[in-house]
């Protein structure tokens, strides 16, 4: 059986969704607060929690909306990941770092905290400079099949990988 994958990961509209009804909860928590609605705190304490949760509340919004990118990911026969990263929707200086440094493709190992569920990847990459990247991935990111076959591959690698694991941090005996 092999497990080679090519797939591109695209960003997740019901993630967009979930993080703009929890930004839109958290303003509507900042205003029942700062109205006096909820709780008895003194006036200073209340504005103050306002201006904290409707700050939050926005930074939460615009930090997902302006991080969403598009990768493409390519799984080896043998369980070699390499990633790429394809930020067309960033900014114009991301556009240039893109541009001077060429091929940003990038060899990654699957780090022992990934989440791998029937509906939902949580990727966790550890590149050759021991960046790590989270990657979310959700079945509406890609078709239903290539969402399975990446899945697989991700529990071979999980299971038959046993460079990953980071000795250090899990206190693994040699």
């Amino acid at each position: 059986m092999s497990i080679a994958v090519s797939a591109v990961v695209k960003p997740s509209k019901l993630l967009q969704l979930g993080v703009c009804i929890g930004c839109l909860l958290i303003l509507c928590i900042a205003f029942l607060i700062g109205l006096g609605k909820v709780g008895e705190l003194s006036a200073q304490l209340r504005w103050t929690t306002f201006a904290a949760l409707v700050l939050l509340g926005l930074w939460a919004f615009f930090y997902v909306f302006l991080n969403r990118k598009t990768f493409h990911i390519d799984i080896s026969g043998i369980g070699q990941i390499r990633l790429k990263e394809d930020n067309d929707i960033g900014d114009v200086r991301r556009q240039q770092e893109k541009l001077e440094k060429g091929n940003s493709t990038h060899v990654v190992q699957l780090m022992r905290d990934s989440t791998l569920w029937a509906h939902l990847l949580l990727l966790r990459l550890r590149a050759e400079d021991r960046r790590i990247r989270t990657l979310v991935i959700l079945p509406d990111c890609m078709d239903r099949q290539t969402f399975r076959a990446l899945a697989v591959a991700c529990r071979w690698i999980a299971a038959h990988n046993v460079h990953h694991v980071d000795t250090k941090r899990y206190g693994a005996k040699k």
